[in-house]
């Protein structure tokens, strides 16, 4: 594809990018930010995409990317960001614009109170991996073995999954 019919490409979908940025950071100033750095990264990366395979697919993932990178990012430096609206945001994205979130936002709420009621020792290894700590992060953090960070992970989630599904 040449520069120029990318460059077009890439101001055809902004608008698209928007959107969904908006949807992810509910903030109109991060939003615009998000779109800016996933524009350059694209641009920068324009000899990676092929040509005449779905260019707005290949954005969208590219903003997805840069805001759960940015997000891990902003945990690791412990700023506050509410896990709610993202995750719903992220639903919301992986199942279209027309999804009705209302299902969502209940099974969020029951598996928020599944992880509370979780020993210690399980959910806070778990919450720093949700959060985006790697497991070293955690074992160093916690004064545990990866070894053992990995496993109490693992069962916390099937714990999790379990309880999930019987209700």
């Amino acid at each position: 594809m040449e520069d120029m019919d990318f460059e077009k490409g890439l101001h055809q979908y902004e608008s698209q990018l928007y959107a969904t940025a908006y949807k992810f950071t509910k903030d109109y100033d991060a939003a615009q930010d998000l779109v800016q750095e996933t524009l350059i990264k694209a641009f920068k990366g324009r000899d990676k995409f092929k040509s005449g395979t779905n260019l707005k697919a290949w954005l969208l993932v590219i903003l997805k990317n840069t805001f759960f990178s940015q997000y891990q990012s902003d945990k690791r430096r412990g700023e506050q960001f509410d896990h709610t609206d993202s995750l719903d945001a992220f639903l919301a994205w992986k199942g279209g614009a027309n999804k009705n979130l209302a299902d969502s936002r209940i099974a969020v709420e029951e598996i928020k109170k599944e992880i509370d009621k979780l020993d210690d020792q399980y959910r806070m290894p778990f919450m720093l991996y949700f959060q985006g700590f790697s497991y070293l992060e955690i074992g160093e953090k916690l004064s545990l073995p990866i070894g053992t960070v990995k496993n109490r992970i693992h069962l916390a989630r099937k714990v999790l999954k379990d309880k999930v599904k019987k209700e």
